[in-house]
């Protein structure tokens, strides 16, 4: 009898750390209306309400490095996410499981401050049909900039298609692509600087740019604007390119006549920007390495929401540790991911720890 108690204790304990070491992989999905049986997850049947003002967590997915970018594909089932050791990873929107790593990370030591080469990742884009994935950034080599570049990849395999070279300068700064509404091309937001009057002060120009996305030739530059642009996104209704700028500036441009039709006016930076498929509500974050607003550290660890038509300005009720870098709203309205850089390592003179956090708002 006290034999068959034993091991009937034993048998507990090792459940017991069989949990500890399961669940933490499951537990940074914070399934609030969720439960887990039978090896799966179950669903409630009856699901907190959830809006912009109420959203629900439903996905909490944990990096080494900082999160840099995010975008859903057209059938809300794949989530990239760009990371600041130059990777993109590809994961089930559902449940945060990575399917496929784009780039490996270099994990070779370095002195502090000392970059890899490769291709940093500020920004992802689906093309409508889901099979390519484009991936824009600067170039890094002997650990200074020179240039930028965008990359096509092949979903889902992965496979790398071609590149992109769209500036070989340290000037200018390849912040954002995006295809248009079509598949055809594809549109780069860029920074240029070039010196100011006063000494140690910079002067920043936007630049707008298409380019074929089969052959990767240069079609067309629009002209440029008189701030620098940090992400690009278009209308839903497929009318307006719209610019997130660095003087708090949201510019929509007339796609066939590309001309300057309405700004809306921010509080800061414009740093990623997206709209909701209804293309009521854009969604947008301040970024990082910005002094407070005003004062505040609050708006640079929350989602702002602009209503496209009254311009009213809310953030979210909730927030992130960390600096918020990367918006995306899911093709079906149902959800908004929202990812930060994480904590800056005086170590590894790089950020580490980034988290993507996946709301319901519907």
């Amino acid at each position: 009898m006290e034999s068959c108690r034993f091991m009937k204790m034993i048998a507990v304990l090792a459940m017991s750390v069989v949990g500890v070491i399961i669940f933490p992989a499951a537990s940074f999905l914070h399934l609030r209306n969720r439960e887990w049986a039978g090896g799966q997850f179950r669903q409630d049947a009856q699901p907190k309400k959830a809006s912009f003002t109420n959203p629900v967590l439903e996905l909490e997915i944990k990096y080494e490095s900082g999160v840099t970018a995010i975008s859903f594909s057209p059938d809300s089932k794949i989530l990239a996410i760009g990371v600041d050791d130059y990777t993109i990873q590809l994961c089930d929107a559902r449940t945060g499981q990575v399917e496929r790593r784009l780039n490996e990370p270099d994990r070779s030591l370095r002195p502090p401050g000392v970059y890899p080469d490769g291709q940093r990742v500020y920004s992802v884009a689906f093309s409508p049909d889901g099979k390519t994935l484009a991936s824009a950034g600067d170039i890094i080599k002997d650990n200074v900039i020179a240039g930028g570049q965008v990359t096509l990849w092949e979903i889902p395999s992965g496979k790398l298609l071609r590149t992109i070279i769209v500036n070989r300068e340290i000037s200018a700064y390849t912040n954002s692509v995006v295809f248009t509404p079509d598949g055809k091309r594809l549109v780069t937001g860029m920074t240029r600087y070039r010196p100011g009057e006063s000494a140690g002060k910079h002067i920043s120009k936007g630049e707008i740019s298409e380019w074929d996305a089969q052959s990767g030739a240069l079609e067309r530059k629009w002209e440029p604007l008189d701030a620098g642009i940090h992400s690009v996104t278009f209308s839903p209704d497929g009318q307006f390119l719209v610019a997130g700028c660095s003087d708090a500036a949201i510019k929509f441009l007339d796609i066939k006549k590309r001309e300057l039709r309405r700004t809306l006016r921010g509080t800061s930076r414009v740093f990623s920007l997206c709209f909701s498929p209804d293309g009521k509500t854009l969604a947008s974050c301040v970024g990082p390495n910005l002094s407070a607003i005003a004062g505040q550290i609050e708006p640079l660890l929350k989602v702002c929401l602009i209503d496209a038509e009254t311009e009213q300005l809310n953030l979210m009720p909730v927030s992130h540790r960390y600096f918020v870098t990367a918006v995306a709203f899911s093709h079906d309205g149902q959800y908004l991911a929202s990812g930060d850089e994480g904590l800056y390592s005086l170590s590894s003179y790089r950020h580490e720890g980034g988290t993507v956090k996946i709301w319901r708002i519907k």
